[in-house]
């Protein structure tokens, strides 16, 4: 089976600093209840509370489109299980 390749964005690297910020942003909100639920509600405010850029993900992987819904799809099965299927 060939090796599947994922494309990732180009992104600048994260410094020192950011990654103590997030990483204050973590531990605080594993403490503070008040903390995690505007983070669930609203992550983009709540980075932007820490001095941190937030960025929507960018996914670059196709997408799975099955057409017969009465078998598996042979693609499908093998994206997500890592395990060719046999038609």
């Amino acid at each position: 089976m060939p090796a599947m390749h994922r494309t990732m964005p180009a992104r600048p690297a994260a410094d020192a600093a950011d990654l103590s910020r997030f990483a204050e942003l973590v531990a605080r909100a594993g403490l503070e209840p008040d903390l995690r639920h505007r983070y669930t509600t609203d992550p983009a405010a709540v980075f932007a509370e820490f001095g941190l850029l937030g960025a929507e993900p960018v996914y670059t992987a196709p997408a799975l489109v099955i057409e017969d819904l009465g078998r598996p799809d042979a693609t499908a099965t093998a994206l997500l299980t890592g395990i060719p299927y046999a038609v």
